[in-house]
């Protein structure tokens, strides 16, 4: 798409803004997405046109749903937080050997029960 044209400044624009979104430096999988969305969205202005202009048909309106939602999806997915990172079998071990070698502290001493001295009011 030719970044001159007014169609192609909005698709830049919504590009940096998603991106911006994200932290920036997005994943394969978030340009993907990011993408997709802006795929979404020039598709429902597509038809937000046809409303507006009173030609909208039954079948526009099951697809709008349809993008609509779509649309939705992916911007709830592209605003979740990137999967965590997953340690390699060695990592864990090493965290596993550095776990056993640290030292252990004692654990506490239990509370001590006080106990009231019986009056003399409780056997009168």
């Amino acid at each position: 798409m030719d970044g001159r044209t007014e169609i192609g400044r909005f698709v830049r624009n919504l590009e940096a803004e998603l991106i911006a979104h994200i932290g920036g430096a997005p994943s394969i999988t978030q340009k993907l997405m990011i993408d997709r969305i802006i795929r979404t969205k020039l598709q429902l202005d597509s038809l937000d046109e046809k409303l507006a202009a009173g030609t909208f048909t039954p079948h526009d309106q099951r697809t709008y749903g349809a993008l609509l939602n779509a649309h939705r999806l992916g911007l709830r997915e592209l605003g979740k937080p990137a999967a965590a990172k997953v340690p390699t079998l060695a990592e864990h071990l090493a965290n596993l050997e550095a776990a056993q070698a640290a030292p252990v502290p004692p654990a506490p001493a239990p509370p001590r029960i006080r106990r009231r001295e019986p009056t003399a009011e409780k056997y009168l």
